[in-house]
């Protein structure tokens, strides 16, 4: 696989010296933590603006409140991924979506597909009345020795049935306040995404924008 399938950027070392001290108590003082404890996923997250799963079971659901300082770091990132790849010019200065994902020693995330506009239907057969926007936008804090995002092409269907694979996984040469950027061809169905088994500590933010069908 081509590495140019995920852009990436390094955010500016002002951006991230005043983001990353005590990145995760700010975070868990504004919003509830999630932990999810499944045999292929696990990690603790913090979710601002519209939430994944309270639109699961209620589309109606609110946004929250997005934390000035991640409003800022997302316009750094973007700006950062400007810089590095200039045909990037349709990235928008505006999100509806943030998740921080926290991954503790052992912990990793399934191969997946964040819900585009071509996922209709949930695994159970219930309809899914939203979809994130083309661009994914992803900034790293606290980066691990050996835990990576990685994207890996699997015509498996079934969730359960695609396991990562590091013999055909593409990961990311992962440093603090590296960016990266899903879109186009990496954003779809067959490629997936996930993150490696983490040895220490792993700590991102995601940027999505949100939409109605």
């Amino acid at each position: 696989m081509d590495k140019d399938l995920i852009p990436t950027a390094q955010i500016d070392e002002e951006t991230l010296a005043v983001t990353a001290p005590n990145f995760i108590d700010r975070v868990s003082q504004m919003a509830s933590a999630h932990r999810q404890e499944g045999v292929k996923t696990r990690r603790q997250t913090f979710e601002f603006g519209y939430a994944y799963r309270d639109l699961l079971s209620d589309i109606d659901a609110q946004p929250t409140v997005i934390p000035a300082f991640l409003q800022m770091l997302y316009i750094s990132a973007v700006e950062s991924l400007k810089r590095a790849h200039p045909d990037l010019d349709d990235l928008s200065s505006e999100f509806n979506n943030c998740i921080v994902s926290v991954f503790e020693a052992g912990d990793c995330l399934q191969p997946h597909i964040d819900v585009d506009v071509h996922k209709t239907k949930r695994g159970n057969g219930d309809l899914v009345g939203f979809y994130f926007d083309e661009n994914i936008i992803g900034v790293l804090i606290e980066a691990d020795a050996q835990g990576r995002l990685y994207i890996q092409k699997s015509e498996a269907d079934d969730r359960l049935n695609r396991d990562y694979d590091p013999d055909r996984a593409l990961a990311l040469d992962e440093k603090d306040g590296l960016v990266y950027l899903f879109h186009g061809a990496c954003r779809h169905a067959p490629y997936y995404h996930g993150v490696s088994p983490v040895e220490n500590r792993r700590v991102s933010v995601t940027f999505r924008t949100l939409k109605f069908r």
